[in-house]
């Protein structure tokens, strides 16, 4: 049994600094990494594969590679999502939760431009938040 000075229905408040962390944390935090596109332009070799269409995706055999979904139609990227395996970084210019989706699925990261990815950690808290909730309804 817990002990406290504190009656029933009485809040427990914290401090700033606690407040402070806990309004970080759930801002800027997700699990699927985030990288803006310079940062993966610089840091890109020629071990990686570069996608940039679907017939690169379905020749790809795993390894590490760059799926540019922006140059392709959006109509089949999910599906072409679902095809890939491996390190994958996804370069992306609007937020869609379907493509999102399967990125948290498959475990892949994420490129954007750098005035984008605000908007892409909102959008990602909700997937993961829903991804995780999803997973441990099937484990009951």
């Amino acid at each position: 049994m817990f002990s406290s000075d504190l009656r029933e229905g009485e809040k427990i408040n914290k401090t700033e600094s606690e407040t402070s962390f806990d309004n970080n944390l759930s801002e800027s935090f997700t699990a699927t990494a985030i990288k803006t596109i310079r940062e993966l332009e610089t840091s890109y070799n020629s071990e990686q594969a570069y996608l940039e269409n679907y017939s690169d995706v379905f020749d790809f055999e795993g390894g590490e590679a760059i799926f540019d979904a922006r140059r392709v139609p959006e109509k089949g990227l999910p599906n072409a999502l679902d095809y890939l395996e491996g390190e994958v970084t996804v370069l992306m210019n609007k937020v869609d939760s379907k493509v999102l989706e399967k990125i948290v699925r498959n475990d892949f990261d994420i490129g954007v431009e750098n005035d984008k990815i605000d908007e892409f950690e909102s959008a990602l808290r909700k997937v993961e938040h829903k991804f995780v909730v999803n997973r441990l309804r099937e484990m009951e």
